[in-house]
């Protein structure tokens, strides 16, 4: 994976339970993980029909380099105030380098 591609500085946060409201329903806020460098693509006709395969709702696919402290189901990444939520994450051949998560946004 070349470096200069993944030229987007980006937040990565955690979804993580804070309480419950009055009703006794979970009460959530998001907390910044740390700063990614990624690349974010749309999806175009011929890419998005296999990666909805994966995540039904995908809108477009981020490449980032592996990070030790994981990413799941529960994260997003904020690019330029846009939220895009996780909804597959692929490690590239399973060697820890380089994740591509295929990731929906409602923007």
């Amino acid at each position: 994976m070349r470096a200069g591609k993944l030229r987007n500085p980006a937040r990565l946060q955690r979804k993580t339970k804070t309480g419950t409201d009055e009703h006794g329903q979970p009460t959530y806020r998001w907390d910044d993980v740390g700063t990614i460098y990624c690349k974010i693509d749309d999806l175009t006709t011929r890419t998005a029909e296999s990666a909805r395969q994966l995540y039904d709702k995908a809108t477009h696919q981020i490449t980032m380099r592996y990070v030790p402290m994981g990413i799941s189901l529960n994260d997003r990444i904020v690019y330029r105030g846009v939220e895009y939520y996780v909804g597959h994450i692929g490690n590239t051949e399973q060697r820890n380098r380089e994740l591509i998560l295929m990731v929906s946004s409602d923007a």
